[in-house]
């Protein structure tokens, strides 16, 4: 569906890791950090091991996580501290692309509907960033635009009221956008898909 979106103009999801992108592109790269893992006590763990400060105190980690690392294929002899982003390095690209590769397999299948996989490899600065997620604020004028209502005829009494109600609700979206209302524009956006309330 991805692939068929994109390929007939349609939007793209902005929500996959970058790395899992880069990998699909096959680009080698891959940057991940410990703070992308959603997984409370593996994220300690791997914190844990990041912030060893001594051989010592690596191979106390490695020993005390060694059941989470040796799934993983991570679980090494350590030799200095230095190793420690290796083994983190590691961790995380099977975490998110090793463990997951059959699933990963049948993805890249599905993106290979209208050879959209094979243009991702050919052009992966064009089209990875229809794929990967981006902290894209939201802005009044696009959640003006969600909303169409639904007016009276041109002309009428009627119309004008809603006109000028329309104007107040632009000036209520850009003031939530600028952070002078105690409601921002997610919090609109909860109350527009009754997900919760709204005090205005």
């Amino acid at each position: 569906m991805i692939a068929v979106s994109v390929v007939h103009g349609g939007p793209g999801p902005h929500f996959l890791s970058e790395d899992l992108v880069h990998y699909l592109a096959g680009q080698p790269s891959f940057k991940a950090t410990v703070n992308l893992i959603t997984d409370e006590e593996v994220g300690k763990a791997l914190q844990e091991i990041e912030n060893a400060a001594s051989v010592d105190a690596l191979r106390e980690m490695t020993m005390r996580h060694s059941t989470m690392l040796q799934t993983a294929g991570c679980l090494r002899h350590v030799a200095s501290v230095e190793q420690k982003k290796g083994i983190v390095s590691d961790y995380l690209q099977w975490y998110i692309i090793g463990r997951n590769s059959s699933v990963i397999d049948r993805f890249k299948e599905g993106l290979s509907a209208l050879q959209f996989l094979n243009a991702l490899q050919q052009h992966p600065t064009l089209l990875a960033p229809v794929l990967c997620h981006s902290e894209k604020r939201l802005t009044a004028l696009e959640l003006e635009r969600l909303f169409k209502p639904d007016l009276s005829p041109p002309g009428s009494n009627r119309r004008l009221r809603e006109s000028q109600t329309l104007g107040y609700w632009a000036d209520y979206l850009l003031d939530c956008e600028e952070s002078q209302t105690a409601v921002s524009l997610e919090d609109v956006c909860d109350w527009a898909d009754f997900t919760s309330p709204i005090w205005i």
